[in-house]
């Protein structure tokens, strides 16, 4: 019998099987994040005949509206033109490679296609290229159903490049690239936003990036969960879960509120995905503006808030937005949560989001076991202060006007809280607050 072993050294190995092929490979295929308008190369793997010498066919299949985006496969020689059809002699062993061009700000999904005679039907791997320049990054968090499409139209309406990530296929944790803005799906999960993804939405969150979170079992899952579950729910979405299926299925914007006044809409029947079985009734915490509310004095459904401590935006919906029952709605809740996440409202008024009066800087860093944290500004004010905080956004440290004194000056952090208590290795994050104006910074302890 003739058979062949595919490996993939960007892949965890797994095994599956089909007809006399023996394939490794993990059950997340790669999501591959690169520059716009640049030819990347791939990591690399390997593709080995494992029996008598045959010919194996290479296919890439993807969809673009742009005739200059390109996908192709390479050897050590030069790139294939697929469909083509490759003689392998026994056991011979083949590295190869992608070689992508994306001339737009966006994600590619494309696959990888073998055929061969021993194998029953077509053998694919999936994989998801996005421009690390995308403006809005879409997390496609449900591993069993992808209610993305109900998404598209309203993001397409929005102005806003985007790419969208599917967890299931490669996971978010924080070796994940950074990005400016995301709208995070959960869709059908019961169980969602993992530890590790907790930990890269936190340090979103923290350097003042934006943040839309939406899904029906979303507040349910993390109010039931574990500890980190719990302090992501209450200390960085600033919402308190109230009951896990509010039993209504209409939603009304908040008269005067800068997003949602005179909003109207259901999240079941139309062409939405009638999926809303369990909806989530939320409350707001301090600081937190409930924005979106079932009828009835049922709760919000909705909770917004400017971060204090990042200046990020977020908003938190009880619901996910692809039960939403008309295209036309849809697309007006995410262009308005668009628009609120880039500060503006619904008056057109925009929010000034970043301030040139303070340099903030620490040297060095990462740090042990101290380090100094610089700073200028125009002018000192009576309340200003530097707080630094963990990475669950708990404050360990602070210095006070007494402490700064001058417009420009520095201070040293010697690895040390408040109350003499070592501070553990990790991230933190430091606040300059100056009158009105304030700025964030990251640092890393080690030790």
């Amino acid at each position: 019998m003739r058979n062949f072993l595919i490996f993939f050294c960007i892949l965890i190995s797994a095994v599956a099987v089909n007809a006399d092929v023996e394939f490794d490979y993990q059950t997340v295929t790669p999501v591959i994040v690169g520059p716009m308008n640049s030819l990347i190369t791939s990591d690399h793997f390997t593709i080995s005949n494992m029996g008598a010498a045959q010919d194996i066919t290479f296919d890439i299949r993807y969809t673009s509206d742009n005739i200059n985006d390109y996908i192709g496969i390479c050897d050590n020689i030069g790139c294939l033109t697929p469909p083509v059809a490759v003689s392998f002699g026994a056991d011979e062993e083949i590295e190869y490679h992608f070689s992508i061009y994306v001339e737009e700000a966006k994600s590619i999904d494309f696959e990888l296609v073998l055929t061969a005679a021993n194998i029953q039907g077509e053998m694919t791997r999936k994989f998801t290229y996005i421009t690390d320049n995308v403006e809005l990054l879409v997390v496609n968090d449900d591993p069993v159903n992808d209610y993305t499409s109900y998404y598209v139209n309203g993001l397409d309406n929005s102005g806003m490049t985007y790419g969208i990530w599917n967890t299931h296929m490669s996971p978010i944790d924080n070796n994940t690239p950074a990005f400016s803005n995301i709208l995070w799906a959960t869709g059908d999960e019961t169980d969602p936003i993992s530890t590790d993804e907790i930990s890269y939405l936190s340090t979103h969150l923290m350097n003042g990036s934006n943040l839309i979170m939406t899904g029906q079992n979303l507040c349910s899952g993390l109010s039931n969960g574990n500890t980190d579950q719990q302090n992501f729910l209450q200390t960085y979405l600033y919402v308190s879960f109230d009951g896990d299926n509010s039993g209504v299925t209409s939603i009304e914007g908040v008269s005067s509120d800068g997003v949602s006044d005179g909003w109207s809409f259901a999240i079941s029947g139309g062409d939405g995905a009638d999926n809303q079985t369990s909806p989530d009734e939320i409350s707001a915490t301090t600081d937190a503006i409930e924005f979106l509310m079932y009828p009835a004095s049922r709760g919000a459904a909705g909770v917004k808030l400017r971060s204090t401590l990042s200046n990020s935006y977020i908003a938190t919906l009880g619901f996910g937005i692809e039960g939403i029952d008309s295209e036309a709605n849809r697309s007006m809740v995410i262009g308005g949560l668009i628009d609120y996440i880039q500060g503006e409202t619904a008056n057109g008024d925009t929010e000034v989001k970043s301030f040139d009066n303070i340099s903030l800087s620490n040297y060095p860093n990462p740090f042990n076991p101290e380090t100094t944290i610089k700073y200028n500004v125009k002018e000192l004010r009576s309340n200003a202060s530097l707080t630094i905080y963990n990475v669950k956004g708990q404050a360990v440290k602070h210095f006070t006007y007494s402490d700064l004194n001058n417009d420009s000056g520095s201070v040293i952090w010697k690895g040390m809280s408040d109350n003499s208590e070592k501070a553990a290795s990790g991230v933190y994050f430091y606040k300059l607050i100056n009158g009105s104006e304030n700025v964030m910074r990251k640092m890393v302890l080690i030790k």
